[in-house]
């Protein structure tokens, strides 16, 4: 992880879940460093164990034996017991709520957040009682903006203690208007309505447009559009596969390999660039499953090392998931170009790396302004004696039982 990156705990999740891509959810749950692991059975949970400890290494992180469970019924995890029987609260988070002292003054309050008159309440006795939520229509169609909704309005129960000649008797039914809101929908009893005229006999419906035709399926083997595209990369071999079956470069490099595994003289060789390059390589290339690889060797003892040839229509992606992805933050040339030679390859890759972490934006609205050259100083020629001269005085201090004036010395 950069030191200083503002981003982490979001970058760290987003790490985690490409590392574990394809297991949350069917395997085990992540939360930036807290991986919980469930199985039904003791040997499938063995395998899922060898599958997430596998993804852990290949990624170059470590575990801390000390903060590991194994094997357990139950176990802890963002503050829930999870066990067979379900999913149940942390007691001990619980348990400070059930026994939280009932405060007698403001003071007593460890949260800061009762209000004041809460306390007032005390010498009342009191209770609650629930209401149905049909009447509390007109509470809630006041509190949120109406719609008007044709159809018969509501019968609601106006209760009045002193009814007046134009007031309603006590407990009458009165029709009164209170318009719907469409998030609430209020019930209403059945209203008995006129008859209502049959409708004339319908007309033809009209023919109706064909309907549009489904968007066309992502091609096989495709990985997903985004940040995890370059993560997925090393692992979608048909994607790749494909795409270097299309480039010419490689193309004819794959065909010289199919067709004997050895390559023309140069000075038959007509083509770009890049095959060229690919013709001097042509020794370290092989097939690795259905991919073009180049074999390099780290170390004299260490194993060999398999970098995928990577076809110049993905080199432009590449670059901005190597140096702007999420988990690269803007390294600079030499340490991007050291983290993408240990999985892949193609020609001028150093240089390409260099010209595109120097035409990089952000990074460039980011470095400090250069500052403005200033022009050398250089002696003023001089045509006739006197024309320039240069003084300087020097005062001598003197001790307080002297006069007031003081030495000056010109040189």
């Amino acid at each position: 992880m950069p030191m200083g990156l503002t981003n982490s705990p979001a970058t760290f999740q987003r790490v985690m879940e490409l590392v574990l891509r394809g297991l949350p959810w069917q395997v085990c749950m992540v939360y930036l460093d807290d991986v919980l692991i469930f199985s039904p059975t003791f040997e499938e949970h063995l395998s899922n164990l060898r599958e997430v400890f596998s993804r852990i290494q290949a990624a170059g992180l470590k575990l801390n034996p000390q903060k590991c469970h194994l094997a357990r019924d139950h176990v802890v995890f963002l503050g829930h017991v999870v066990s067979s029987r379900g999913l149940q609260p942390d007691p001990r988070n619980t348990n400070k709520v059930k026994s939280w002292p009932t405060p007698r003054s403001p003071t007593e309050d460890p949260s800061g957040k009762r209000a004041r008159w809460i306390l007032e309440l005390d010498p009342y006795n009191w209770s609650m009682q629930h209401k149905e939520g049909r009447r509390h229509t007109n509470a809630d169609a006041l509190s949120r903006r109406p719609e008007e909704v044709l159809g018969p309005a509501p019968l609601v129960n106006v209760i009045s203690s002193s009814p007046a000649p134009h007031s309603a008797p006590i407990d009458a039914q009165v029709r009164v208007h209170f318009p719907p809101v469409p998030s609430l929908p209020v019930p209403s009893p059945p209203v008995p309505s006129p008859p209502v005229p049959s409708p004339p006999a319908p007309s033809p419906p009209a023919p109706s447009p064909p309907a549009p035709s489904p968007p066309a399926p992502s091609p096989p083997g495709a990985p997903p559009v985004g940040g995890e595209r370059w993560h997925s990369l090393m692992g979608d071999s048909d994607y790749i596969a494909r795409l270097q079956r299309e480039d010419p470069d490689i193309g004819t490099v794959l065909d010289w390999i199919r067709a004997g595994g050895s390559r023309p003289p140069r000075g038959q060789l007509r083509g770009s660039r890049w095959l060229r390059k690919l013709w001097a390589e042509f020794p370290r290339l092989s097939l690795v499953g259905e991919l073009l690889c180049r074999t390099v060797y780290p170390s004299p003892v260490g194993e060999p090392q398999h970098q995928v040839v990577v076809p110049a229509s993905l080199v432009p992606e590449l670059l901005s998931q190597l140096h702007g992805g999420p988990v690269s933050a803007h390294f600079s040339a030499e340490r991007v170009w050291t983290q993408a030679r240990t999985v892949c390859y193609w020609p001028s890759m150093l240089k390409d790396i260099r010209q595109w972490c120097e035409q990089c934006v952000p990074c460039q609205t980011r470095k400090a302004p250069v500052p403005k050259h200033r022009a050398p100083m250089g002696g003023l020629q001089t045509v006739r004696p006197f024309q320039r001269v240069a003084m300087d005085i020097l005062e001598l201090p003197s001790p307080i039982w002297c006069p007031p004036w003081s030495d000056l010395w010109v040189s």
